[in-house]
């Protein structure tokens, strides 16, 4: 083996819960490690691997395949129904499951932790993350994150969080709210993650991670910016507390196990504006005491 050649043709997410994996890939194979996905190439840049664009050579519908003396390892649990559903797209258990697979099938040792200390470990030091401390230097807590985004994989419902983040920052003046996608409100305790993170280039999903570890609510629907918050030291601290707007419990976080999480992961299936505010607040309120 020459080189290993990992990809993924689909999420940000896919990509993060991938991260710890691929640190153990390259230590079990000492050789040159690239890594090609449609994302900013800064997604991964603590783990200082080669990035490259996708090329026909990513077969998006293999699992693995070693082509001469290069290994191509696909890093996208939807290949097929084997590791991931329409109800569970992104878990941490199933991805354990799909690596353990994979190192069984090319020879090798399988992991050699548990699925816990495969969550998400970003290196901060490597990420932009003046813009946060600025923005931690100038408020006073307590602030809530809540993740609008628009889900692309089926996962939840897109109804629209404007009405209830218009009607949170009135109820509750004490409290910051941080949005991640910006929306038609002006108040005075609302605040866009792109206004803090103010990354180089725009891209800030790893800045919004590091600004989660100050807050200890976290809202949203199980896409891009709330899986980054998904990290190992925020699913074990007692905290934190995940609240998620999805169809079905098993797709609303990455942690699917109680075992694998100490903090609170909570789900809703509710879109209408009355019972989201009321979960969101409930769970701000016991939160924050």
């Amino acid at each position: 083996m020459e080189n290993v050649f990992h990809f993924c043709h689909y999420g940000a997410g896919d990509i993060f819960i991938s991260r710890e994996f691929v640190k153990e890939f390259i230590s079990k194979i000492p050789v040159n490690h690239y890594y090609s996905h449609g994302k900013n190439y800064r997604i991964l840049a603590d783990l200082q691997i080669h990035f490259t664009p996708i090329t026909d050579k990513h077969r998006m519908r293999s699992y693995y395949y070693i082509d001469g003396q290069d290994l191509y390892i696909n890093h996208w649990m939807g290949v097929t129904s084997r590791y991931v559903t329409p109800a569970n797209s992104c878990s941490i258990e199933n991805a354990y499951r799909m690596y353990n697979d994979y190192l069984k099938e090319l020879g090798l040792s399988p992991l050699e932790k548990s699925v816990v200390d495969y969550l998400p470990q970003p290196d901060y030091n490597y990420f932009e993350t003046n813009g946060v401390r600025r923005f931690l230097d100038n408020i006073i807590l307590p602030f809530v994150i809540i993740d609008n985004c628009l889900v692309q994989s089926n996962q939840a419902e897109n109804f629209d969080f404007t009405p209830v983040i218009d009607k949170l920052c009135d109820d509750l003046p004490d409290y910051k709210f941080v949005v991640t996608s910006k929306i038609s409100l002006e108040k005075r305790n609302l605040f866009y993650t792109g206004d803090i993170t103010q990354t180089s280039d725009g891209f800030d999903l790893n800045e919004i991670s590091y600004l989660s570890k100050f807050t200890k609510v976290i809202i949203g629907r199980s896409s891009g910016p709330m899986v980054f918050c998904m990290t190992k030291d925020n699913c074990l601290d007692p905290s934190k507390n995940f609240l998620s707007f999805t169809y079905k419990p098993q797709a609303a976080h990455i942690v699917n196990q109680k075992e694998n999480a100490i903090a609170n992961i909570l789900w809703s299936p509710y879109v209408d504006n009355f019972r989201v505010y009321s979960a969101i607040r409930e769970v701000i309120e016991e939160a924050y005491g």
